[in-house]
């Protein structure tokens, strides 16, 4: 158990998943999904905890999901391709569902 660098970064943390060695900027980092509110993924160091930066966009805004639910990388198998993020959200107060991935474009 750790204690993370929060900083009012984190309105609601729900989805957690660790990011793997191939995945940019974020590679190795905790990755916290906040549920509601505003929907940014959060990333931060795994061994001191500290806040790293939120996911972003191509165009380097930080990247909202709308009703934002739980984070899953896959594991090159049945799970999916290892270096994507799985999400699934609940936009629209969750009246819809919402599955997709996240890759890294670095």
């Amino acid at each position: 158990m750790r204690i993370f660098e929060d900083d009012r970064r984190l309105n609601a943390p729900w989805g957690i998943a660790v990011a793997p060695s191939n995945f940019g900027k974020l590679s190795n980092a905790v990755l916290a999904g906040n549920f509601g509110g505003n929907g940014t993924i959060a990333a931060f160091n795994d061994s001191t905890g500290k806040f790293i930066d939120f996911m972003k966009t191509e165009s380097g805004d930080i990247l909202k999901i709308p009703g934002l639910w739980a984070l899953l990388f896959g594991n090159g198998e049945s799970l999916g391709d290892s270096s994507a993020l799985y999400f699934a959200a609940g936009p629209s107060d969750e009246k819809e569902g919402l599955f997709g991935s996240l890759r890294s474009t670095e």
